[in-house]
């Protein structure tokens, strides 16, 4: 969150108007990210984790 309200102080800025530009695309792209790691990426781990169990079970099952 530091660098989303770091990078928002940059759409504030009148020098020239790219900087602006960056500071609202910058803090747009961080903002995602932050919300991938917060949301999407504990549920592509728990599916991952379901999966390697699953075939666990069913490598063991053809063994028997």
């Amino acid at each position: 969150m530091t660098t989303v309200f770091g990078f928002s102080a940059l759409t504030l800025s009148e020098f020239p108007p790219i900087m602006a530009n960056f500071g609202l695309v910058t803090v747009i792209t961080v903002a995602f990210s932050l919300v991938g790691a917060i949301l999407v990426m504990p549920a592509v781990l728990a599916i991952v984790s379901n999966i390697q169990d699953w075939l666990a079970a069913r490598k063991s099952a053809k063994v028997c």
